[in-house]
């Protein structure tokens, strides 16, 4: 084996590959953010044309209806904020509520994350 696998970088080497990082990083976000517009809005042209899939339970049972969605693209993402975990509960059930309850902690923890990792990167540079 050769001995420079078991050399410390030198800090020279550090710098340059942080400086290199950065195209990687920029490109990472820029493919990532146009996937998840895509997806976003497949899912709004979905849900509009297909309610009785996205919301089967406000077609059938109009006594479990929640408030009606406001117009406008991705205007139910503030929606689904502003609603209480006890209507969740009572109007689509134990497994919605589960998964709700779910998502938010992961928006929370990968927001969290993302501001602590951007921080130690633009720190780092």
């Amino acid at each position: 084996m050769s001995s420079s696998l078991f050399e410390c970088p030198s800090l020279e080497d550090e710098d340059s590959s942080i400086e290199n990082a950065w195209p990687g990083i920029v490109t990472t976000l820029i493919l990532y953010g146009a996937i998840c517009l895509c997806l976003v809005v497949v899912f709004e042209c979905c849900r509009r044309a297909n309610p009785m899939v996205y919301a089967p339970r406000s077609e059938i049972t109009p006594d479990r209806k929640l408030p009606p969605l406001p117009l406008g693209c991705c205007n139910w993402i503030g929606t689904m904020f502003q609603i209480e975990d006890e209507e969740t509960l009572r109007v689509a059930g134990m497994d919605a509520y589960t998964l709700i309850h779910f998502l938010r902690m992961n928006l929370m923890l990968s927001s969290f994350c993302f501001v602590f990792t951007f921080v130690i990167l633009v720190c780092e540079t």
